[in-house]
């Protein structure tokens, strides 16, 4: 449906809405409608607000504070906006503890705004709507390229905490795509479990580094940074790509280490190659179908 912008005002520009449209939702005169624009810039009009997710999660004193905390996460990233946990008796020690952490680590947004000794009342003050995804996935990118150095450099500690950072920005792209459901969502959320992979396996195989030749890390690395290239569409650096991840696989096998820390290095080669293969899904922008 084409429709044309008119001069409204002295400094606005307005739109007709149709008729039928009006109608299907039931809107009159003076009613509210609302406008967001998605991640391609599209302005996307509704009759109803998204609204706010909320759920309370009822514990006692005995739900193990492991579990707690995986509880508060997928709710984080399932989309909930407002999150209650409520004890029947009493919340111990360890269970507020371990709440505070998961929020603090891998929740950005989400804040405690009341508490008691038997209530946590968690709310998100993010506006997520207005987070860009292809910024988180540069974020976490250049995260993960810092952490090919720190492990070449045999530096665990900060290994840790580049790996710990990854987790924070992984969650807030799940939550993001969860709720927002961008166009090409899919790829969105595959690249991001993908980033979230390779960055465990770099963690993983410190313990190994002196049996390993760093020639392996930097030619890992570089797959890695080509990867971005390919993911934007680029054919010729993924050929690349899956011919460089098929040598280094041979030079991986040679390696004198135990089978677990090859089968990971392996796995960050072919994770990035098909971080770079999602670039084969890219439309065709010189195309247009009438």
């Amino acid at each position: 449906m084409e429709k044309h912008i008119f001069k409204f005002g002295s400094g606005s520009n307005a739109i007709i809405l149709p008729k039928k449209w009006i109608e299907k939702n039931k809107l009159k005169s003076s009613d509210t409608v609302f406008l967001s624009e998605n991640n391609r810039g599209e302005l996307v009009l509704s009759s109803k607000l998204m609204p706010n997710k909320t759920f309370v999660k009822i514990i006692d004193k005995s739900t193990d504070w492991k579990l707690l905390s995986r509880f508060v996460g997928l709710y984080y990233i399932n989309g909930i906006t407002k999150l209650t946990i409520r004890s029947k008796d009493t919340l111990t020690e360890k269970q507020v503890s371990e709440i505070q952490k998961q929020i603090r680590n891998e929740c950005p947004g989400f804040e405690i705004i009341n508490q008691s000794n038997n209530e946590i009342q968690i709310e998100d003050f993010t506006s997520i709507r207005d987070i860009d995804i292809d910024k988180i996935l540069s974020r976490i990118r250049s995260l993960i390229l810092q952490e090919f150095v720190d492990v070449k450099l045999k530096n665990l500690n900060a290994v840790v905490q580049i790996e710990e950072l990854v987790d924070r920005f992984y969650m807030l792209a799940i939550r993001y795509i969860n709720i927002v459901q961008p166009s090409d969502m899919i790829k969105y959320y595959k690249t991001v479990i993908l980033f979230d992979n390779i960055a465990d396996n770099l963690l993983a195989v410190v313990p190994s580094m002196n049996k390993i030749n760093m020639d392996i890390i930097d030619k890992l690395s570089e797959i890695f940074e080509k990867s971005d290239k390919g993911f934007r569409g680029d054919q010729k650096t993924i050929v690349e790509i899956a011919a460089a991840k098929n040598d280094l696989k041979a030079q991986i096998d040679k390696l004198k280490v135990e089978k677990l820390y090859k089968r990971l290095l392996r796995e960050i080669a072919k994770y990035s190659s098909q971080i770079a293969e999602f670039g084969l899904l890219e439309k065709d922008k010189s195309l247009e179908i009438f």
